[in-house]
C-alpha cells in the first residue's frame, strides 16, 4: 500500500526492524516458499516492497516451522493428535506429502505366575512403558509393571516366593494406552471382574488385539480353562473364596474381540429406502429441482 518511494523506504525499514536482517536473504531453501506464497505479478512487479514482503514471509515460514518448510535436514517425522506418525518428504516445492503411517508407540506383555508349577498367572500390558492392568476396580493406569511389583510385596508379606514377571514384546502399534483405554473401558468396567470368566488375562488378550492383531499365548489362561471345567481347582487357587460375578455372567471374550477389530468390515446389508435411483448428475440436478419446486409450492398453499 506504500506508494511513494518514501513510504516504501519507511515501510522496508519497518518490516526490517520486525523480522531482523536475515529474513531478507533468499537462499536456494527459502526460494521455494518465496516461489509458493507470491504470485507471478508480485514476482514480476517493478516495486520492490511486495517482493521482499513475500520473501520476507517465506523466509519467517520456514524460519518458525522448520519441521514442515525448512530445509530437508531440519524436516523430521511428524505425529498426529491420534499418536500416529507420519512422514515428510523433500520435494523442491518444500511442502510434505502424506505417507503411510508409521506405529510408534512400544507394546509389551508383562506376565507373572501365580503358583510355583505356572498354572495360573496375572497379566498387564505396557504401552510405552505405562501400565493397563484389569482388577474389580476396573482398569488401572500406572508407570512401569507395578502391578506386579504389588503381588511381589504381598506375597513378600507372607513369606512367600514368586518367580519375577517376564516381559514380552509384541511390536510396535499406532495407538497409545489412553486410546486402547478408551477402547476398552465399556467391556471392563468397575464390579464387573470375575476370577474365571472375566479376569486380567481376558483383559490384556482384548488390549493386546486391539494394538496389534495379535493374541495373546493360551497357556497363560489355562488355568481360566480348566477352572471353567473343574471347579475344585478354582477353589483352590482362591483358597475356597471363589464365588461367580453375576455381572460377568454375559462376557464373551470372543465377541469383545470381534466388536473391537480394527479392521472389521461390516457385513449387514444395505436396505432400499424407497424413490428412484439416479446415474447421472443431470438427472440428480432435475430431481433436485423438482423437490425444491415441491417445496415451495407446500410453503405457497400454507395459510
Amino acid at each position: 500500500r506504500a506508494n511513494s518511494a518514501q513510504e516504501q523506504n519507511i515501510s522496508l525499514l519497518e518490516i526490517k526492524s520486525r523480522l531482523g536482517q536475515e529474513s531478507f536473504e533468499i537462499t536456494a531453501e527459502s526460494e521455494p516458499c518465496f516461489q509458493r506464497f507470491s504470485s507471478p505479478a508480485i514476482r514480476q512487479s517493478q516495486n520492490p516492497l511486495p517482493r521482499i514482503c513475500c520473501r520476507a514471509m517465506g523466509n519467517a515460514i520456514q524460519r518458525f516451522c522448520p519441521r514442515r518448510f525448512g530445509s530437508s535436514s531440519a524436516r523430521e517425522s511428524l505425529v498426529d493428535a491420534d499418536g500416529m506418525q507420519t512422514s515428510t518428504s523433500s520435494e523442491s516445492s518444500g511442502m510434505t506429502t502424506s505417507k503411510p503411517r508409521v506405529p510408534v508407540n512400544k507394546v509389551q506383555l508383562v506376565v507373572s505366575p501365580l503358583d510355583p508349577m505356572g498354572a495360573a498367572y496375572h497379566s498387564s500390558i505396557l504401552v510405552n512403558g505405562e501400565e493397563l492392568s484389569f482388577s474389580d476396580g476396573g482398569i488401572s493406569s500406572a508407570q512401569g509393571p507395578m502391578s506386579h511389583t504389588q503381588m511381589q510385596q504381598q506375597a513378600q508379606a507372607q513369606g512367600q516366593q514368586r518367580a519375577e514377571p517376564t516381559t514380552i514384546d509384541y511390536g510396535m502399534s499406532h495407538y497409545s494406552a489412553s486410546q486402547v483405554r478408551s477402547k476398552l473401558e465399556r467391556y471392563f468396567t468397575q464390579g464387573t471382574y470375575d476370577l474365571l470368566r472375566k479376569n486380567c488375562n481376558s483383559f490384556s488378550d482384548c488390549a493386546l488385539f486391539y494394538l496389534t492383531e495379535k493374541r495373546m499365548d493360551q497357556k497363560y489362561r489355562r488355568a481360566e480353562k480348566l477352572g471353567a471345567n473343574f471347579s475344585g481347582i478354582t477353589q483352590t487357587f482362591s483358597g475356597g473364596q471363589y464365588k461367580p460375578n453375576p455381572k460377568a455372567a454375559d462376557f464373551d471374550l470372543e465377541k469383545v474381540i470381534e466388536s473391537i477389530d480394527p479392521k472389521k468390515v461390516w457385513k449387514t446389508p444395505g436396505h432400499a429406502t424407497g424413490g428412484t435411483t439416479v446415474t447421472d448428475a443431470g438427472a440428480m440436478r432435475d430431481k433436485r429441482l423438482a423437490a425444491l419446486n415441491r417445496a415451495s409450492a407446500s410453503h405457497e398453499g400454507e395459510p
